[in-house]
């Protein structure tokens, strides 16, 4: 078992029973989009996070509404 799978088995044991096991800061951005869904293709089921600043642009705000 390689490294990042005993993690997500450690979250996903730490988590049990409860409707969260990790949490996502999600900005709309590329980066913070795709470790969104890589996180959810992992088997973990995050409580996501965005903070509107007011300095969001229209493809943020598109990338969150499809993702989060």
């Amino acid at each position: 078992m390689g490294e990042l799978q005993k993690i997500v088995v450690k979250i996903k044991n730490a988590g049990k029973n409860k409707h969260y096991d990790c949490i996502v800061g999600v900005s709309g951005g590329k980066d913070s989009s795709y470790t969104l869904v890589k996180v959810v293709e992992l088997g973990l089921r995050p409580l996501v996070v965005h903070f509107d600043n007011g300095w969001n642009s229209d493809l943020a705000v598109q990338n969150i509404k499809i993702y989060a």
